[in-house]
Order: C-alpha cells, then sequence, then structure tokens
C-alpha cells in the first residue's frame, strides 16, 4: 500500500497575527523556553527550555519538523532588561 503524505500549508501572516494576540499573562510560563507554535500560531503544542526535548514532545504527537514552528522566548529577565 502506497504511503501518503498530508500536505501542510503555511501563511506566515496568519501565523504572525494569531502570536501577536497572545497576551503577557498568556506567555509567562513559557518564558525562558523553546516552544513549539502549531503552524496557524493560535497555540502552542510543546515547550521545555532544552529544545531537542520539544522537538521530541512534537514527535510523540506525530508532528513533523514542518508542521510546528519553533522558537525560544525569552526569560522574564531579558525582557525586563529591555524596560
Amino acid at each position: 500500500m502506497a504511503q501518503t503524505t498530508k500536505t501542510v500549508v503555511f501563511d506566515p501572516n496568519e501565523c504572525t497575527r494569531n502570536r501577536n494576540k497572545w497576551t503577557f499573562e498568556e506567555l509567562l510560563p513559557y518564558l525562558g523556553h523553546w516552544v513549539a507554535w502549531n503552524l496557524d500560531g493560535k497555540s502552542i503544542v510543546a515547550h521545555h527550555d532544552d529544545p531537542s526535548e520539544v522537538i521530541r514532545a512534537c514527535q510523540e504527537l506525530g508532528l513533523m519538523g514542518g508542521e510546528y514552528l519553533l522558537e525560544c522566548l525569552p526569560s522574564r529577565e531579558e525582557l525586563e532588561s529591555y524596560s
């Protein structure tokens, strides 16, 4: 039986719009961590302070590399140093 692949569509504008809707309070638990965003930017599917653990968690969820965005969020201390 032939293996099928799913088509993943990424719209960077939609992702940015949705990620920008997250409030500081909503992001607090993730500060200083690596996060994996779903491609529409509406949710964080995994997070950890070690990026390889985030990738492992995404793989366990059945996500391939092109099906999420990996980002390191600054720590609270880093953010406070900018103000």
